[in-house]
């Protein structure tokens, strides 16, 4: 799948693109019907939450790698489940606008699979 998501030029690209990729994760886990309840408090884990998000993790043979390029590989038993791709960007203008500081915008473009999408697996 992928989904589009505008931004203010002068938005931190590099904390929604975390923002989103959180959400990412946490929207597979529970799909796979893990609770998180207690752990997933808020929108940012703090190191006690995370502690236990990696104990329960465990528990599921869940592992979730960050490669090279910033792509999120989810995987259970060893089998990828779920890829987050690093979001792509597009600078964008809008010349209706007539507040100038809002004209330039910018297109967050996120690409995700899972098998919960995907009948026939990634």
């Amino acid at each position: 799948m992928e989904s589009t998501i505008l931004l203010d030029s002068d938005e931190n690209v590099v904390l929604v693109e975390a923002q989103e990729s959180s959400r990412f994760i946490r929207s597979m886990l529970e799909t796979m019907g893990i609770d998180l309840s207690e752990i997933w408090i808020d929108e940012k884990l703090n190191i006690d939450q995370k502690i236990k998000l990696r104990h329960v993790l465990s528990q599921y043979q869940v592992k979730i790698i960050d490669d090279s390029n910033n792509t999120l590989n989810i995987y259970l038993n060893q089998d990828l489940i779920a890829k987050w791709h690093k979001p792509t960007y597009v600078i964008r203008y809008d010349n209706s606008e007539t507040d100038s500081k809002k004209r330039f915008f910018i297109e967050m473009k996120v690409k995700y699979e899972s098998i919960f999408e995907n009948e026939g697996g990634l």
